[in-house]
């Protein structure tokens, strides 16, 4: 392949800032995602700009308290200015804390204090 590295890099990027920047509704439901793969839709949230609701629902994700800590981190950082429903009920159903993003304390204040709405579901 010839294409110029940068020029694919910025070409990425601003479709990156466009397309998912102005998106109002992001669904991760059911994707049967780590935390390692929370990690890697982490650094890319950011650019949800436009985002109102953001949904992680599903009885086969695997996020546990790590992924609660990264995400709470991001909205104290005034990341995804407009979010205002994060719907965060999801995990194995098998796993011994049945809702990670739910019941941790450092997400539930940083919605709380973003005036973030956190339900089981966004939808």
């Amino acid at each position: 392949n010839d294409a110029d590295p940068s020029v694919v890099s910025v070409l990425y990027k601003d479709t990156l800032a466009t397309a998912f920047g102005l998106a109002m509704n992001l669904r991760y439901v059911g994707m049967h995602w780590s935390d390692e793969e929370f990690a890697q839709l982490a650094r890319v949230l950011p650019h949800g700009r436009q985002c109102i609701r953001l949904n992680f629902k599903g009885a086969h994700n695997q996020y546990t308290a790590r992924s609660a800590k990264v995400l709470a981190e991001l909205l104290r950082s005034g990341a995804m200015p407009k979010l205002e429903v994060l719907g965060a009920g999801c995990t194995a159903k098998d796993s011994a804390d049945p809702r990670p993003l739910m019941s941790d304390p450092d997400l539930q204040a940083a919605c709380e204090a973003r005036g973030i709405s956190l339900q089981r579901d966004a939808d």
